[in-house]
């Protein structure tokens, strides 16, 4: 006869696995392949920079170290890893300094040479401090998750129809970072 039956796939090493159906009464055998993919899971996957990404990697190899890295396979290193014996690990790294929009990760098996690929969304982030105070206060500001090497104006009191006072002017870094100070005019 024939049957069908949905399976739930457990944490394993990537690569192929056999699938086994037996029959209870005639004990008679039937195989099949899956392929184990190596994958990223990240939460949350988007936020300014600084945000702490919870990341698990599975299907990688048993007890590899899994070498994380950001836009790229040769990039910054996020985190390296420890997988266990089922290819999973677990670990948590601040979202790095980065231009606003989304960026690529990639993990690499450094023993199965296994690789998996991944999102993260940069959003921007500006702070000021203090964050209160009299006329004449020296105010530091920094802009993150802006566009890299780009014109940035920093202005006091800047609301629709009022172009307010630029107190800062210059170019963002490559990676979107920005910071100046001034005094409360």
């Amino acid at each position: 006869g024939a049957w069908s039956v949905p399976i739930t796939i457990p944490d394993a090493v990537g690569g192929n696995h056999t699938i086994v159906g037996r029959g209870m009464t005639t004990d008679k055998r039937a195989t099949a392949t899956f392929k184990v993919t190596s994958y990223l899971l990240r939460t949350p996957y988007q936020g300014p920079v600084g945000t702490t990404i919870n990341l698990t990697v599975q299907g990688f190899g048993a007890n590899e170290t899994v070498r994380v890295s950001f836009d790229s396979q040769t990039g910054p290193v996020l985190k390296n890893v420890t997988t266990n014996a089922r290819g999973t690990g677990s670990t948590t790294f601040p979202l790095p300094e980065a231009s606003n929009g989304w960026h690529d990760y990639v993990g690499v098996g450094q023993t199965s040479s296994l690789v998996a690929w991944g999102a993260l969304y940069v959003e921007r982030l500006f702070t000021a401090s203090p964050t209160s105070g009299a006329p004449g206060t020296a105010i530091n500001v920094a802009a993150k998750g802006f566009p890299g090497s780009q014109n940035i104006t920093i202005a006091w009191n800047k609301v629709a129809g009022s172009a307010g006072t630029n107190v800062c002017t210059g170019t963002t870094s490559s990676k979107g970072s920005f910071a100046c100070s001034f005094n409360i005019p």
